[in-house]
């Protein structure tokens, strides 16, 4: 496995790099030159190319090195084998013995490393134990999906928040990487100053420019720190590794059945003829996934408030990569041209409730609030009214974050207060008109959880 650690150091370096190069491009437009910082700049960004240069011929050795390991070939003829024993299980469960214990065994082990680091967490300063704790926290959330299909729904409150961790950790790195950067930058900037120079009184005009990129990195990873230890704490606070453990330990001590895997694969095979109606519109696929990936990425973020399962997820998605369909006929009313056509189209392999809902939502993306008004609304019961209602003012923000049609939204972070829903959007390019967009769309969403949406 060695070879596989060696590609992902190598790939984690040039990552690094390549962020570093990103943030000095866009720092450089909004910052008013200093005397010298021309200058400077140029030399910086030619240190970081130089060293990006480096580590794509490490990344290609690696990627050389792991093929003639035939590593990966080795692993694919082991897992192989592994599927044809589960094909050749002639018990009354698709499940190998003794999986349920193994997986609880292993999420116990990696989940204990990760909680033991917590005073390292509470270290604002510790920037070298941050980078362990973001390692065990990647390695706690890819063991824990490894096993998900064991856990269709208990395991989702632990990866959103893992996610977020993450998330976190990872730009608290690229923050402490500017220091060992800028170390470089004034070390060797320094020495071919005073070479230039000698003889003379050694002024260095690099300096200020250096310290200006520092203090900014400084305030940033202050800023993350503090979001880091409020989702930490918190973890802690709603129980949410206390939960796992739960949840992990009894599944481990029941006999599992057939149709516990058969439950998420029915949710696979259901988003085939999905996809099928949404090509009736094809122009409108980038468009529609966009849409979907946002709102299910708000779905997750709002769990805590929404208290919905799988079941409306799908529902969601569903809906989402549907509701443009009835573009196909024209952008005037197309909303409820998606919904006569997801109510009649016989291909879709739902029950009439699932059907009417997935219907609705479509609909309700635009224009007309839920209403009893529409037949098929007013015959739901009072439950799924509720789930219409949440459902279609999660997708009415998404479609706002999409409104450019131009994919600029690559992931979104919600914190929820007592009186607003606080979303933190990740791009690229001004995303304002977005915003906007969905603070426009947003009326809905305020009704039924309660809260302000905001984008700060």
């Amino acid at each position: 496995m060695k070879e596989i650690r060696a590609i992902t150091r190598a790939l984690g370096d040039a990552r690094d790099t390549d962020v570093q190069i990103a943030f000095l491009e866009t720092y450089v437009p909004g910052h008013p030159p200093i005397s010298g910082s021309h200058e400077t700049i140029n030399a910086l960004f030619g240190l970081l190319l130089a060293r990006r240069k480096q580590q794509q011929a490490d990344v290609l050795f690696a990627l050389e090195s792991l093929e003639e390991s035939h590593t990966i070939a080795d692993l694919s003829a082991s897992l192989r084998l592994v599927h044809e024993a589960a094909d050749n299980n002639d018990g009354k469960s698709g499940i190998p013995p003794g999986i349920y214990q193994k997986a609880a065994d292993q999420i116990h082990r990696v989940l204990d490393d990760l909680v033991a680091y917590d005073p390292v967490v509470m270290n604002p300063d510790d920037a070298s134990g941050h980078h362990r704790v973001r390692i065990a926290t990647k390695k706690l959330r890819y063991t824990i999906e490894i096993y998900s299909p064991l856990y269709p729904d208990q395991c989702r409150p632990a990866i959103r928040n893992l996610k977020k961790l993450q998330k976190l950790l990872g730009e608290l790195h690229d923050c402490d990487v500017w220091a060992h950067i800028l170390a470089m930058a004034v070390h060797s900037y320094h020495k071919q100053y005073l070479e230039r120079r000698k003889g003379s009184i050694p002024v260095y005009p690099i300096e200020p420019v250096l310290v200006n990129i520092l203090l900014n990195r400084k305030t940033q990873r202050d800023l993350t720190y503090t979001r880091l230890s409020t989702v930490w704490q918190m973890c802690h606070s709603k129980g949410i590794w206390r939960d796992l453990r739960a949840e992990i330990d009894a599944a481990a001590q029941t006999t599992p059945t057939k149709a516990t895997m058969q439950k998420s694969s029915r949710i696979v095979r259901s988003l085939a003829p999905v996809h099928a109606l949404a090509a009736s519109f094809p122009e409108g696929k980038g468009h529609a996934d966009q849409v979907t990936r946002l709102a299910l990425i708000l779905f997750d973020e709002l769990a805590s408030l929404h208290q919905y399962s799988k079941k409306e997820r799908f529902l969601l998605e569903c809906a989402g990569l549907l509701h443009d369909i009835g573009w196909a006929f024209g952008q005037k009313g197309h909303h409820t041209q998606s919904y006569t056509m997801i109510l009649n189209d016989s291909t879709l392999p739902f029950t009439e409730r699932e059907r009417s809902i997935i219907a609705l939502v479509a609909r309700y993306h635009r224009k007309t609030d839920p209403t009893i008004e529409h037949g098929v609304y007013a015959d739901l019961n009072s439950n799924d009214k509720k789930t219409v209602r949440a459902l279609s003012a999660i997708l009415r923000v998404a479609d706002g974050l999409d409104y450019t049609h131009a994919n600029r939204i690559s992931g979104i972070s919600c914190s929820v207060t007592e009186d607003q829903v606080l979303c933190q959007l990740e791009g690229q390019g001004d995303l304002g008109v977005e915003r906007a967009r969905a603070i426009q769309k947003s009326n809905l969403f305020e009704q039924v959880f309660g809260r302000r949406l905001s984008f700060p």
